[in-house]
C-alpha cells in the first residue's frame, strides 16, 4: 500500500489463493520481482470431501481430482517491481 503520492492509503490486492486455503511465506526475491507463497490447506471448508472438493487447486487431473497444498510465485508479466 502507498504510503505518499496521490495513492496513499489506497490499498490493491496482488493475490489470492483457493476457498479454504491459508496463505503464509511470503518470501519476496532479492530484485523485488517475484513472490513466492505457501498455499496450506486448500478447500478445507464444512462440508467439503474427497469425493466433492469445494476446491481442486492447483489442477483437477483424473488422478489427482482433489486439492494439495502447493507453492505459487506471483511476478509482473511486464517485468516490473511488486507492489508498484
Amino acid at each position: 500500500m502507498p504510503t505518499a503520492g496521490p495513492e496513499r492509503g489506497h490499498l490493491k490486492a496482488f493475490l489470492t489463493v483457493p476457498i479454504g486455503a491459508e496463505c503464509s511465506g511470503p518470501l519476496i526475491t532479492p530484485d523485488v520481482r517475484s513472490v513466492f507463497v505457501a498455499v496450506q490447506h486448500p478447500g478445507e471448508t464444512p462440508g467439503s470431501t474427497r469425493e466433492a472438493p469445494s476446491s481442486t487447486w492447483p489442477d483437477r487431473l483424473a488422478e489427482r481430482p482433489f486439492p494439495r497444498p502447493s507453492v505459487a510465485v506471483v511476478f509482473r508479466t511486464d517485468g516490473g517491481r511488486i507492489g508498484s
